[in-house]
């Protein structure tokens, strides 16, 4: 059972690899199979098709990043400072799993088959958010306001400017190094104006 374990986290390492590198259209499960010296066989006996696959793939960086959350807010910080730190965090996320962002995602695979992983996700920022403007209101930084409310709204804007950001740009490339600038700035100066209009 353990190697059984080690062998699908392996696959599932290396193909984090090859989508970050190619994006997920251009790898294929030979691709995968070729870089662990497997057959296909074998690796289809791990995941079904490559779908099934992405999703664990996602669900591994999503754990990751839910984790690092945790460890990078801290309670004794303003929330200005959290939001900061939260932002930086998820911005390093942005730039290390571009390829695997869901924008780029929903480019082959139907929505109905990721809402499940979305939804997962959703859940668990809203509820860390939830937590950091409830610290907020308990320590009198914002006004008592239903804090879950306005997690929901603090996470669809960040989204907002995300997905905007990646419209305009191009969905199959990583933006430059100025794009990227202009909308961890634009993280930023929202965060600010939210925090102010909450006081």
């Amino acid at each position: 059972m353990i190697i059984k374990d080690e062998k699908k986290e392996l696959i599932i390492e290396t193909a984090i690899k090859r989508f970050r590198h190619y994006g997920i259209q251009k790898t294929t499960m030979s691709d995968i199979a070729d870089d662990l010296s497997l057959s296909k066989p074998s690796l289809y006996y791990y995941f079904p098709d490559k779908n099934n696959l992405t999703i664990e793939v996602m669900n591994k960086v999503c754990s990751e990043y839910h984790f690092h959350l945790e460890k990078v807010h801290q309670p004794e910080l303003s929330l200005e400072n959290n939001l900061y730190n939260v932002i930086e965090l998820r911005h390093q996320y942005f730039k290390k799993y571009y390829m695997l962002y869901w924008v780029n995602l929903t480019l082959f695979m139907n929505a109905q088959e990721l809402r499940p992983l979305f939804l997962k996700i959703r859940k668990r920022d809203l509820a860390f958010y939830t937590d950091l403007f409830s610290a907020a209101v308990q320590k009198g930084e914002i006004a008592p306001l239903d804090s879950k409310e306005i997690a929901q709204l603090y996470t669809e804007s960040l989204t907002g400017i995300i997905v905007s950001a990646m419209k305009e740009g191009n969905k199959t490339f990583l933006p430059s190094k100025e794009e990227l600038k202009t909308l961890l700035e634009n993280l930023h100066q929202l965060s600010g104006l939210f925090i102010k209009g909450l006081k």
